[in-house]
Protein backbone atom coordinates (compact mmCIF):
# COMPACT_ATOMS: atom_id res chain seq x y z
CA UNK A 1 0.00 0.00 0.00
CA UNK A 2 1.04 3.50 -0.82
CA UNK A 3 2.43 5.35 2.01
CA UNK A 4 0.56 9.66 2.19
CA UNK A 5 1.91 12.24 4.33
CA UNK A 6 -0.06 14.99 5.07
CA UNK A 7 2.33 17.60 6.61
CA UNK A 8 1.11 20.24 8.65
CA UNK A 9 2.60 23.68 10.12
CA UNK A 10 6.61 24.26 9.36
CA UNK A 11 6.72 25.34 5.67
CA UNK A 12 10.34 23.87 6.03
CA UNK A 13 9.22 20.42 7.32
CA UNK A 14 11.48 17.25 6.95
CA UNK A 15 10.59 14.05 6.37
CA UNK A 16 12.91 10.90 6.29
CA UNK A 17 11.77 7.78 5.30
CA UNK A 18 13.49 4.34 5.79
CA UNK A 19 12.51 1.51 4.00
CA UNK A 20 8.81 1.87 4.49
CA UNK A 21 7.59 0.65 1.09
CA UNK A 22 7.45 1.72 -2.88
CA UNK A 23 5.20 4.64 -3.21
CA UNK A 24 5.40 7.93 -1.07
CA UNK A 25 2.75 10.64 -2.05
CA UNK A 26 3.52 14.32 -0.61
CA UNK A 27 -0.06 15.89 -0.47
CA UNK A 28 -1.12 20.26 0.45
CA UNK A 29 -4.35 19.57 1.79
CA UNK A 30 -3.65 20.62 4.83
CA UNK A 31 -1.09 23.70 4.23
CA UNK A 32 0.49 25.21 1.87
CA UNK A 33 3.83 23.96 1.50
CA UNK A 34 7.70 24.68 1.09
CA UNK A 35 8.23 20.79 1.87
CA UNK A 36 11.01 18.99 1.97
CA UNK A 37 11.01 15.05 1.18
CA UNK A 38 14.24 12.49 1.54
CA UNK A 39 14.37 8.65 1.12
CA UNK A 40 17.43 7.69 3.41
CA UNK A 41 20.63 6.46 1.30
CA UNK A 42 19.72 2.28 2.68
CA UNK A 43 16.61 2.43 0.54
CA UNK A 44 15.59 1.21 -2.40
CA UNK A 45 13.16 1.70 -4.78
CA UNK A 46 11.03 4.38 -4.46
CA UNK A 47 8.16 6.73 -6.28
CA UNK A 48 8.12 9.97 -4.45
CA UNK A 49 5.07 12.86 -5.74
CA UNK A 50 5.51 16.47 -4.75
CA UNK A 51 2.76 18.84 -3.95
CA UNK A 52 1.30 22.16 -5.44
CA UNK A 53 4.18 23.89 -3.35
CA UNK A 54 8.00 24.92 -4.12
CA UNK A 55 9.39 21.24 -3.37
CA UNK A 56 12.60 19.80 -2.04
CA UNK A 57 12.82 15.41 -3.23
CA UNK A 58 15.52 13.47 -2.08
CA UNK A 59 16.04 10.04 -3.89
CA UNK A 60 19.25 8.58 -2.97
CA UNK A 61 19.89 5.06 -2.94
CA UNK A 62 17.98 2.78 -5.50
CA UNK A 63 16.43 3.70 -9.21
CA UNK A 64 13.90 6.00 -7.74
CA UNK A 65 10.73 7.97 -9.63
CA UNK A 66 10.25 11.64 -8.45
CA UNK A 67 7.64 13.95 -9.47
CA UNK A 68 7.74 17.57 -8.62
CA UNK A 69 4.13 18.39 -9.80
CA UNK A 70 3.06 21.89 -9.28
CA UNK A 71 5.52 24.83 -7.87
CA UNK A 72 9.35 25.18 -8.56
CA UNK A 73 10.70 22.81 -7.08
CA UNK A 74 14.25 20.82 -6.56
CA UNK A 75 14.44 17.28 -7.15
CA UNK A 76 17.79 14.93 -6.36
CA UNK A 77 18.05 11.55 -7.58
CA UNK A 78 21.34 10.26 -6.02
CA UNK A 79 22.37 7.52 -6.91
CA UNK A 80 20.62 4.73 -8.58
CA UNK A 81 19.46 4.90 -11.93
CA UNK A 82 16.63 7.53 -11.53
CA UNK A 83 13.76 9.73 -13.48
CA UNK A 84 13.24 13.15 -12.42
CA UNK A 85 10.03 14.85 -13.55
CA UNK A 86 9.72 18.52 -13.08
CA UNK A 87 6.26 19.21 -14.45
CA UNK A 88 4.92 22.38 -14.30
CA UNK A 89 6.86 25.14 -12.53
CA UNK A 90 10.65 26.17 -12.85
CA UNK A 91 12.84 23.25 -11.55
CA UNK A 92 16.22 22.36 -10.68
CA UNK A 93 16.55 18.44 -11.58
CA UNK A 94 20.05 16.73 -10.28
CA UNK A 95 20.86 13.32 -11.99
CA UNK A 96 23.58 11.92 -9.90
CA UNK A 97 25.72 9.27 -10.38
CA UNK A 98 24.56 6.45 -12.56
CA UNK A 99 22.43 6.51 -15.45
CA UNK A 100 19.59 9.23 -15.44
CA UNK A 101 16.28 10.25 -17.55
CA UNK A 102 15.44 13.43 -16.72
CA UNK A 103 12.74 15.65 -18.15
CA UNK A 104 11.72 19.37 -17.27
CA UNK A 105 7.97 19.60 -18.70
CA UNK A 106 6.38 22.83 -18.36
CA UNK A 107 8.50 25.72 -16.81
CA UNK A 108 12.31 27.53 -17.52
CA UNK A 109 13.74 24.32 -15.90
CA UNK A 110 17.72 23.35 -15.24
CA UNK A 111 18.73 19.75 -16.02
CA UNK A 112 22.13 18.40 -14.39
CA UNK A 113 22.79 14.96 -15.75
CA UNK A 114 25.85 14.88 -13.16
CA UNK A 115 27.90 11.29 -13.75
CA UNK A 116 27.30 8.56 -16.37
CA UNK A 117 25.41 8.36 -19.56
CA UNK A 118 22.15 10.65 -18.37
CA UNK A 119 19.37 11.54 -21.05
CA UNK A 120 17.71 14.88 -20.47
CA UNK A 121 14.45 16.58 -22.17
CA UNK A 122 13.81 19.90 -21.62
CA UNK A 123 9.94 19.89 -22.50
CA UNK A 124 8.25 23.27 -22.83
CA UNK A 125 10.01 27.01 -22.12
CA UNK A 126 13.29 27.91 -22.08
CA UNK A 127 15.46 24.87 -20.37
CA UNK A 128 19.49 24.77 -19.46
CA UNK A 129 20.43 21.48 -19.72
CA UNK A 130 23.91 20.10 -18.45
CA UNK A 131 24.94 16.57 -19.34
CA UNK A 132 27.97 15.91 -17.28
CA UNK A 133 30.55 13.00 -17.56
CA UNK A 134 30.45 10.32 -19.72
CA UNK A 135 28.21 10.01 -22.99
CA UNK A 136 24.70 11.98 -22.55
CA UNK A 137 21.54 12.52 -24.86
CA UNK A 138 20.31 16.13 -24.56
CA UNK A 139 17.19 17.42 -26.22
CA UNK A 140 16.22 20.56 -25.49
CA UNK A 141 12.51 20.57 -26.55
CA UNK A 142 10.26 23.89 -27.12
CA UNK A 143 11.64 27.31 -26.92
CA UNK A 144 15.12 29.11 -26.52
CA UNK A 145 17.21 26.17 -24.63
CA UNK A 146 21.10 25.83 -23.88
CA UNK A 147 22.61 22.67 -23.84
CA UNK A 148 26.11 21.81 -22.66
CA UNK A 149 27.34 18.07 -23.05
CA UNK A 150 30.11 18.78 -21.09
CA UNK A 151 32.99 15.61 -21.13
CA UNK A 152 31.85 12.28 -22.65
CA UNK A 153 30.50 12.06 -26.09
CA UNK A 154 27.46 13.32 -26.58
CA UNK A 155 24.41 13.73 -28.73
CA UNK A 156 22.72 17.16 -28.40
CA UNK A 157 19.47 18.24 -30.01
CA UNK A 158 17.76 22.12 -30.23
CA UNK A 159 14.43 21.12 -31.55
CA UNK A 160 12.31 23.91 -31.71
CA UNK A 161 13.20 27.28 -30.96
CA UNK A 162 16.59 29.22 -30.91
CA UNK A 163 18.80 27.25 -28.90
CA UNK A 164 22.58 27.19 -28.07
CA UNK A 165 24.13 23.59 -28.16
CA UNK A 166 28.00 23.45 -26.44
CA UNK A 167 29.29 20.16 -27.07
CA UNK A 168 32.57 20.36 -24.73
CA UNK A 169 35.11 17.95 -24.75
CA UNK A 170 35.13 14.78 -26.78
CA UNK A 171 33.81 13.60 -30.01
CA UNK A 172 30.06 14.98 -29.71
CA UNK A 173 26.66 15.21 -32.85
CA UNK A 174 25.30 18.60 -32.57
CA UNK A 175 21.54 19.02 -33.78
CA UNK A 176 20.08 22.29 -34.26
CA UNK A 177 16.37 21.84 -35.24
CA UNK A 178 13.88 24.50 -36.33
CA UNK A 179 14.60 28.35 -36.00
CA UNK A 180 17.94 30.42 -35.72
CA UNK A 181 20.59 28.22 -33.87
CA UNK A 182 24.18 28.70 -32.54
CA UNK A 183 26.33 25.07 -32.81
CA UNK A 184 29.57 25.32 -30.82
CA UNK A 185 31.42 21.49 -31.51
CA UNK A 186 34.42 22.22 -28.83
CA UNK A 187 36.97 20.26 -28.00
CA UNK A 188 37.93 16.98 -30.78
CA UNK A 189 35.84 15.94 -33.96
CA UNK A 190 32.66 16.93 -33.74
CA UNK A 191 29.16 16.49 -35.96
CA UNK A 192 27.36 19.88 -36.73
CA UNK A 193 23.94 19.89 -38.06
CA UNK A 194 22.38 23.37 -38.47
CA UNK A 195 19.24 22.11 -40.25
CA UNK A 196 16.17 24.95 -40.96
CA UNK A 197 16.55 28.69 -39.68
CA UNK A 198 19.81 30.79 -40.38
CA UNK A 199 22.61 28.99 -37.77
CA UNK A 200 25.71 29.85 -36.72
CA UNK A 201 28.02 26.67 -36.61
CA UNK A 202 31.85 26.96 -34.87
CA UNK A 203 33.87 24.02 -35.16
CA UNK A 204 36.17 25.17 -32.74
CA UNK A 205 39.13 22.13 -31.99
CA UNK A 206 39.78 19.35 -33.59
CA UNK A 207 38.84 17.83 -37.24
CA UNK A 208 34.78 18.54 -37.65
CA UNK A 209 32.31 18.21 -40.42
CA UNK A 210 29.91 21.48 -40.36
CA UNK A 211 26.18 21.10 -42.27
CA UNK A 212 24.22 24.31 -42.33
CA UNK A 213 21.36 22.97 -43.54
CA UNK A 214 18.83 25.18 -44.76
CA UNK A 215 18.30 28.51 -44.56
CA UNK A 216 20.90 31.41 -44.61
CA UNK A 217 23.96 29.67 -42.34
CA UNK A 218 27.32 30.87 -41.17
CA UNK A 219 30.22 28.10 -40.87
CA UNK A 220 33.18 28.51 -38.92
CA UNK A 221 35.77 25.91 -39.25
CA UNK A 222 38.51 26.94 -36.11
CA UNK A 223 41.24 24.61 -35.76
CA UNK A 224 42.27 21.00 -37.44
CA UNK A 225 41.47 19.90 -40.60
CA UNK A 226 37.48 20.51 -41.33
CA UNK A 227 34.69 19.94 -43.58
CA UNK A 228 32.24 22.70 -44.46
CA UNK A 229 29.12 22.06 -45.88
CA UNK A 230 26.36 25.17 -46.38
CA UNK A 231 23.02 23.47 -47.33
CA UNK A 232 21.54 20.50 -47.03
CA UNK A 233 22.63 17.80 -49.08
CA UNK A 234 19.53 15.55 -48.81
CA UNK A 235 17.40 18.00 -50.72
CA UNK A 236 16.27 17.66 -54.58
CA UNK A 237 17.84 21.64 -55.34
CA UNK A 238 20.66 21.95 -52.58
CA UNK A 239 21.12 25.60 -51.69
CA UNK A 240 18.44 27.10 -53.49
CA UNK A 241 17.74 30.13 -52.06
CA UNK A 242 20.33 30.31 -49.73
CA UNK A 243 23.28 32.67 -48.98
CA UNK A 244 25.55 31.14 -46.96
CA UNK A 245 28.98 32.41 -45.58
CA UNK A 246 31.76 29.87 -44.79
CA UNK A 247 35.35 30.80 -42.90
CA UNK A 248 37.30 27.50 -43.30
CA UNK A 249 39.85 28.80 -40.51
CA UNK A 250 43.21 27.20 -39.86
CA UNK A 251 44.54 23.92 -40.99
CA UNK A 252 43.62 21.97 -44.19
CA UNK A 253 39.84 22.21 -44.74
CA UNK A 254 37.62 20.73 -47.35
CA UNK A 255 34.35 22.47 -48.51
CA UNK A 256 31.99 20.83 -50.29
CA UNK A 257 29.85 23.20 -53.09
CA UNK A 258 28.62 19.73 -55.04
CA UNK A 259 28.63 16.02 -54.64
CA UNK A 260 28.77 13.40 -57.10
CA UNK A 261 24.72 13.86 -57.94
CA UNK A 262 24.27 17.23 -58.42
CA UNK A 263 26.18 21.15 -58.10
CA UNK A 264 24.94 23.06 -54.75
CA UNK A 265 24.03 26.42 -55.43
CA UNK A 266 22.19 25.53 -58.93
CA UNK A 267 18.70 27.21 -58.79
CA UNK A 268 17.79 25.41 -61.94
CA UNK A 269 16.25 28.86 -62.87
CA UNK A 270 16.88 29.44 -66.52
CA UNK A 271 16.44 33.48 -66.72
CA UNK A 272 18.58 34.00 -63.36
CA UNK A 273 22.40 34.10 -62.68
CA UNK A 274 22.33 32.78 -59.39
CA UNK A 275 23.01 35.91 -57.38
CA UNK A 276 20.29 34.61 -54.95
CA UNK A 277 21.89 31.76 -54.21
CA UNK A 278 25.89 31.12 -53.10
CA UNK A 279 28.46 30.38 -50.75
CA UNK A 280 30.48 33.58 -49.77
CA UNK A 281 33.70 32.02 -48.76
CA UNK A 282 36.27 34.21 -46.25
CA UNK A 283 40.30 32.93 -45.35
CA UNK A 284 40.79 30.35 -48.29
CA UNK A 285 43.63 29.44 -48.46
CA UNK A 286 44.49 27.50 -52.27
CA UNK A 287 47.47 26.19 -50.74
CA UNK A 288 45.87 24.46 -47.86
CA UNK A 289 42.53 24.25 -48.68
CA UNK A 290 40.11 22.36 -50.75
CA UNK A 291 37.13 22.44 -52.91
CA UNK A 292 34.63 19.28 -54.12
CA UNK A 293 32.58 19.87 -56.97
CA UNK A 294 30.42 17.97 -59.64
CA UNK A 295 31.40 16.84 -62.30
CA UNK A 296 34.44 18.30 -64.07
CA UNK A 297 36.62 21.26 -64.45
CA UNK A 298 35.07 21.87 -67.34
CA UNK A 299 31.84 22.36 -65.97
CA UNK A 300 32.98 25.83 -64.45
CA UNK A 301 34.29 29.08 -64.49
CA UNK A 302 35.97 31.73 -63.23
CA UNK A 303 35.85 35.46 -62.95
CA UNK A 304 36.73 38.35 -61.01
CA UNK A 305 34.64 41.21 -59.20
CA UNK A 306 36.35 43.84 -57.55
CA UNK A 307 38.71 41.96 -54.76
CA UNK A 308 37.01 38.41 -55.49
CA UNK A 309 36.81 35.60 -57.74
CA UNK A 310 33.44 34.44 -58.30
CA UNK A 311 32.83 30.56 -59.06
CA UNK A 312 30.57 30.01 -61.96
CA UNK A 313 28.86 27.12 -63.41
CA UNK A 314 28.52 26.68 -67.33
CA UNK A 315 25.12 27.07 -68.19
CA UNK A 316 24.03 26.40 -72.20
CA UNK A 317 22.26 27.75 -74.84
CA UNK A 318 22.86 31.43 -73.90
CA UNK A 319 21.15 30.53 -70.29
CA UNK A 320 23.60 32.69 -68.10
CA UNK A 321 25.90 30.88 -66.38
CA UNK A 322 24.99 30.14 -62.69
CA UNK A 323 27.16 31.89 -59.75
CA UNK A 324 28.20 29.55 -57.54
CA UNK A 325 30.15 30.66 -54.75
CA UNK A 326 32.34 34.22 -53.83
CA UNK A 327 36.24 33.87 -53.03
CA UNK A 328 36.27 36.64 -50.97
CA UNK A 329 39.32 38.76 -51.05
CA UNK A 330 41.07 36.59 -53.77
CA UNK A 331 42.33 37.61 -56.95
CA UNK A 332 44.81 34.81 -57.95
CA UNK A 333 45.90 31.31 -57.13
CA UNK A 334 42.97 30.01 -57.90
CA UNK A 335 43.43 27.24 -61.19
CA UNK A 336 40.05 24.98 -61.28
CA UNK A 337 42.47 22.48 -63.09
CA UNK A 338 44.93 22.56 -59.49
CA UNK A 339 45.02 20.32 -56.73
CA UNK A 340 42.93 22.84 -54.93
CA UNK A 341 39.86 21.75 -56.74
CA UNK A 342 38.82 17.84 -56.88
CA UNK A 343 35.26 16.62 -58.95
CA UNK A 344 32.93 13.85 -58.35
CA UNK A 345 30.11 12.10 -60.13
CA UNK A 346 28.10 9.75 -60.20
CA UNK A 347 26.22 8.67 -63.68
CA UNK A 348 22.50 7.99 -63.22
Amino acid sequence: MPIVLFPTGNKNQKFIVKNLGDYILMTNYLFDPLAIIQIAPASGDETIVGTSGDDTLYGYGGNDLLIGDLGNDALYGGSGRDRLYGDDGNDILNGGDDEDSLYGDDGNDILNGGDDEDSLYGGNDNDILNGGDDDDILNGGNANDILNGDDGDDSLYGGNGNDKLYGGKNNDYLYGGNANDILNGGKNNDYLYGSDGNDKLYGSDGNDKLYGGAGDDSLYGGDGNDTLVGTSTSYSVSGQGQIDFIAPGADNDKILLGDGYEPYYDDDDITTDGSNDYATIIGFDPLEDTVQLYGENSFYSLGSSGNNTNLYLNKPDGEPNELIAVFSNITSGIDLTSSTFSYVYFPA
